[in-house]
């Protein structure tokens, strides 16, 4: 197992970053993302009014509370991309990749995990933890030529 950290170049503005790691951590079609313990900030898009019904509010709060109440989420790539692309930032967040056929239980991963040096789902292929500046990258495979 491979263990790498990155430094955010602004943590504040790390979807992009983000978002390339995710698209080059997703070699194939056939996978899924678990996403947990996620906060993220949504683009600014103005302010809200109090009245504002929730149908109207940016898919990136609907998303986050999901998490809050099951746990976790599983999403392919390319949904989970446009959903990051509501997003200016993440402070913190776990994405495991999986083949998209594994069977999800009931699941939990953490930022900060008993055994940091070990990917939380057993059938897990990579997984990526982001806790404010830093993302930390567990893989078998070898991404040191990586550049965020």
């Amino acid at each position: 197992m491979n263990f790498y950290t990155f430094e955010s170049v602004d943590s504040n503005n790390n979807i992009h970053e983000i978002i390339k790691l995710l698209e080059f951590l997703t070699e194939k079609e056939d996978v899924q993302w678990i996403i947990s313990d996620l906060d993220i900030v949504p683009q600014y898009r103005g302010d809200y009014s109090p009245s504002e019904k929730i149908e109207n509010r940016p898919q990136v709060y609907l998303f986050e509370l999901e998490i809050k109440n099951n746990f976790f989420i599983s999403l392919n790539f390319s949904k989970l991309r446009k959903l990051l692309e509501e997003a200016s930032c993440i402070r913190r967040g776990v994405f495991i990749c999986l083949q998209e056929q594994t069977e999800l239980t009931e699941f939990y991963a953490t930022v900060e995990p008993k055994e940091p040096h070990a990917i939380q789902h057993k059938f897990g292929l990579h997984e990526v933890r982001i806790l404010d500046d830093l993302i930390f990258i567990l893989s078998d495979s070898d991404i040191s030529y990586l550049e965020l």
